[in-house]
Protein backbone atom coordinates (compact mmCIF):
# COMPACT_ATOMS: atom_id res chain seq x y z
CA UNK A 1 0.00 0.00 0.00
CA UNK A 2 1.17 3.44 -0.75
CA UNK A 3 1.63 6.15 1.85
CA UNK A 4 -1.40 8.04 0.51
CA UNK A 5 -3.72 5.07 1.00
CA UNK A 6 -2.44 4.49 4.54
CA UNK A 7 -3.01 8.15 5.35
CA UNK A 8 -6.55 7.99 3.93
CA UNK A 9 -7.30 4.91 6.06
CA UNK A 10 -5.96 6.71 9.11
CA UNK A 11 -8.24 9.70 8.47
CA UNK A 12 -11.25 7.43 7.89
CA UNK A 13 -10.51 5.57 11.13
CA UNK A 14 -10.38 8.84 13.08
CA UNK A 15 -13.62 10.09 11.49
CA UNK A 16 -15.36 6.82 12.33
CA UNK A 17 -14.18 7.03 15.95
CA UNK A 18 -15.40 10.62 16.17
CA UNK A 19 -18.84 9.65 14.80
CA UNK A 20 -19.07 6.76 17.26
CA UNK A 21 -18.05 8.98 20.18
CA UNK A 22 -20.56 11.70 19.26
CA UNK A 23 -23.27 9.03 19.06
CA UNK A 24 -22.24 7.68 22.48
CA UNK A 25 -22.27 11.21 23.88
CA UNK A 26 -25.82 12.02 22.77
CA UNK A 27 -27.32 8.56 23.24
CA UNK A 28 -25.55 7.52 26.44
CA UNK A 29 -23.81 10.32 28.28
CA UNK A 30 -26.41 13.09 27.87
CA UNK A 31 -29.27 11.05 29.42
CA UNK A 32 -27.00 10.17 32.35
CA UNK A 33 -26.22 13.86 32.85
CA UNK A 34 -29.94 14.67 32.80
CA UNK A 35 -30.69 12.01 35.42
CA UNK A 36 -27.88 13.30 37.64
CA UNK A 37 -29.26 16.87 37.39
CA UNK A 38 -32.73 15.64 38.37
CA UNK A 39 -31.28 13.70 41.31
CA UNK A 40 -29.30 16.71 42.55
CA UNK A 41 -32.28 19.03 42.25
CA UNK A 42 -34.46 16.63 44.23
CA UNK A 43 -31.89 16.08 47.00
CA UNK A 44 -30.64 19.63 47.64
CA UNK A 45 -32.69 21.62 50.14
CA UNK A 46 -33.16 25.24 49.13
CA UNK A 47 -33.51 28.20 51.47
CA UNK A 48 -32.87 31.87 50.82
CA UNK A 49 -32.68 31.48 47.02
CA UNK A 50 -34.98 30.55 44.16
CA UNK A 51 -34.09 27.59 41.96
CA UNK A 52 -35.44 26.32 38.70
CA UNK A 53 -34.35 23.83 36.09
CA UNK A 54 -32.79 25.81 33.24
CA UNK A 55 -32.17 22.81 31.03
CA UNK A 56 -32.06 19.07 31.37
CA UNK A 57 -28.49 19.28 32.70
CA UNK A 58 -28.42 22.62 34.53
CA UNK A 59 -29.94 24.18 37.61
CA UNK A 60 -30.25 27.95 37.88
CA UNK A 61 -30.15 29.56 41.30
CA UNK A 62 -31.33 33.14 41.69
CA UNK A 63 -29.88 35.03 44.62
CA UNK A 64 -31.72 38.19 45.66
CA UNK A 65 -30.89 40.66 48.42
CA UNK A 66 -32.79 43.92 48.24
CA UNK A 67 -32.07 45.55 44.87
CA UNK A 68 -29.29 43.05 44.08
CA UNK A 69 -30.24 39.97 42.08
CA UNK A 70 -27.97 37.54 40.25
CA UNK A 71 -28.37 34.18 38.47
CA UNK A 72 -25.93 31.34 39.01
CA UNK A 73 -25.89 28.24 36.82
CA UNK A 74 -24.84 24.82 38.08
CA UNK A 75 -24.22 22.33 35.28
CA UNK A 76 -23.52 18.63 35.44
CA UNK A 77 -20.05 17.93 33.95
CA UNK A 78 -19.20 16.29 30.65
CA UNK A 79 -20.95 18.99 28.60
CA UNK A 80 -20.22 20.42 25.18
CA UNK A 81 -16.69 21.53 26.07
CA UNK A 82 -15.94 17.93 27.04
CA UNK A 83 -17.40 16.80 23.71
CA UNK A 84 -15.33 19.33 21.74
CA UNK A 85 -12.16 18.40 23.60
CA UNK A 86 -12.77 14.68 23.18
CA UNK A 87 -13.31 15.09 19.45
CA UNK A 88 -10.05 17.04 19.26
CA UNK A 89 -8.24 14.36 21.27
CA UNK A 90 -9.56 11.65 18.95
CA UNK A 91 -8.48 13.63 15.89
CA UNK A 92 -5.05 14.26 17.39
CA UNK A 93 -4.74 10.56 18.28
CA UNK A 94 -4.01 11.43 21.89
CA UNK A 95 -2.78 8.95 24.45
CA UNK A 96 -5.20 7.31 26.89
CA UNK A 97 -3.57 9.31 29.69
CA UNK A 98 -4.73 12.51 28.00
CA UNK A 99 -8.32 11.29 28.00
CA UNK A 100 -7.88 10.41 31.66
CA UNK A 101 -6.67 13.93 32.44
CA UNK A 102 -9.69 15.37 30.64
CA UNK A 103 -12.05 13.18 32.67
CA UNK A 104 -10.26 14.04 35.92
CA UNK A 105 -10.58 17.75 35.13
CA UNK A 106 -14.31 17.35 34.60
CA UNK A 107 -14.82 15.33 37.78
CA UNK A 108 -12.50 17.45 39.94
CA UNK A 109 -14.05 20.79 39.03
CA UNK A 110 -17.52 19.29 39.35
CA UNK A 111 -16.85 17.97 42.85
CA UNK A 112 -15.62 21.36 44.04
CA UNK A 113 -18.55 23.11 42.33
CA UNK A 114 -21.02 20.64 43.83
CA UNK A 115 -19.58 21.10 47.31
CA UNK A 116 -19.94 24.86 46.79
CA UNK A 117 -23.47 24.44 45.45
CA UNK A 118 -24.74 22.89 48.67
CA UNK A 119 -24.11 25.93 50.94
CA UNK A 120 -24.90 28.20 48.00
CA UNK A 121 -28.39 26.73 47.84
CA UNK A 122 -28.88 27.99 51.37
CA UNK A 123 -28.23 31.58 50.29
CA UNK A 124 -24.45 31.84 50.73
CA UNK A 125 -23.36 34.21 47.95
CA UNK A 126 -19.63 33.41 48.30
CA UNK A 127 -20.16 29.72 47.55
CA UNK A 128 -22.50 30.52 44.67
CA UNK A 129 -19.75 32.68 43.15
CA UNK A 130 -17.21 29.85 43.49
CA UNK A 131 -19.59 27.35 41.93
CA UNK A 132 -20.43 29.70 39.08
CA UNK A 133 -16.77 30.49 38.37
CA UNK A 134 -15.83 26.81 38.28
CA UNK A 135 -18.69 25.67 36.03
CA UNK A 136 -18.69 28.70 33.76
CA UNK A 137 -14.96 29.38 33.31
CA UNK A 138 -12.46 26.91 34.80
CA UNK A 139 -14.03 23.65 33.67
CA UNK A 140 -14.34 24.77 30.01
CA UNK A 141 -10.87 26.31 30.10
CA UNK A 142 -9.37 23.12 31.52
CA UNK A 143 -11.18 20.97 28.96
CA UNK A 144 -10.24 23.07 25.96
CA UNK A 145 -6.69 23.45 27.21
CA UNK A 146 -5.92 19.73 26.91
CA UNK A 147 -5.87 19.61 23.07
CA UNK A 148 -3.79 22.80 22.99
CA UNK A 149 -1.35 21.27 25.45
CA UNK A 150 -1.07 18.11 23.32
CA UNK A 151 -0.28 20.13 20.19
CA UNK A 152 2.34 22.10 22.15
CA UNK A 153 3.84 18.89 23.57
CA UNK A 154 4.04 17.31 20.12
CA UNK A 155 5.70 20.38 18.67
CA UNK A 156 8.34 20.24 21.39
CA UNK A 157 8.85 16.48 20.89
CA UNK A 158 9.27 16.97 17.14
CA UNK A 159 11.83 19.75 17.60
CA UNK A 160 14.05 17.60 19.85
Amino acid sequence: MSYLKLNQLNVLKRLLLIILFVGFYFMGLRPIRSNVADLIKSKIEVSGVDQFQQSSVGITTVYSDGDFSKKFVFKVPFGMFFLFSSVCLIWLQARWEDFGILILIQIGFWLIAFLSFIPGSNGNLFFLEIMDFLTRYLSPLGSLGIPIYIMYRRKNEDSE
